[in-house]
């Protein structure tokens, strides 16, 4: 297996930026459209969980006011191949 060593908070701050400006608002709205109360996210290969908080971090900056507005929460999963060895 080939892992990333690297996890850090904000650790790519050009495609968070792009997160937090562009594509987690148009996720938002789309879960309103639908009328579903959740935006729901994965974090594939997050090491010690640094880019799901980061994630976190970028909703309660950005985000957080026009969710609870909407009644719409996030749900983040995080995993890694922590431990998956045979």
């Amino acid at each position: 297996m080939c892992r990333v060593s690297i996890s850090r908070f904000i650790r790519d701050r050009l495609l968070l930026s792009s997160l937090q400006r562009e594509i987690l608002p148009e996720l938002l709205r789309q879960v309103k459209n639908r009328g579903e109360t959740a935006l729901r996210m994965w974090s594939a290969g997050c090491a010690a969980g640094e880019e799901p908080y980061s994630l976190t971090i970028l909703w309660a900056l950005g985000l957080d006011q026009r969710a609870a507005d909407a009644q719409v929460k996030i749900d983040i999963i995080a995993t890694d191949s922590e431990g998956l060895e045979n």
